[in-house]
């Protein structure tokens, strides 16, 4: 996750090499709160993350409620 200058927080998805597709869709739907819509691949204007050779992104734009909600499960451990 990452937060810019605008206070915007953003959530990345990475692979590297050749992921299995059925595993990384798992991946993008149980982010609580994201549609697949909601998912952008990299490169894109929302991230401007620069994929390096052999990685697949995906990043989505988090609203603050699903943000927080995220970093309560990381704190929670």
């Amino acid at each position: 996750m990452r937060l810019d200058e605008d206070h915007e927080a953003y959530l990345a998805i990475i692979a590297e090499g050749i992921p299995d597709p059925a595993i990384f869709a798992l991946l993008l739907d149980c982010v609580p709160g994201v549609t697949p819509d909601d998912w952008q691949p990299e490169p894109s204007p929302l991230a401007e993350m620069e994929p390096a050779p052999g990685e697949v992104i995906w990043s989505t734009l988090l609203h603050s409620e699903v943000a927080s909600a995220i970093l309560d499960l990381d704190t929670a451990r």
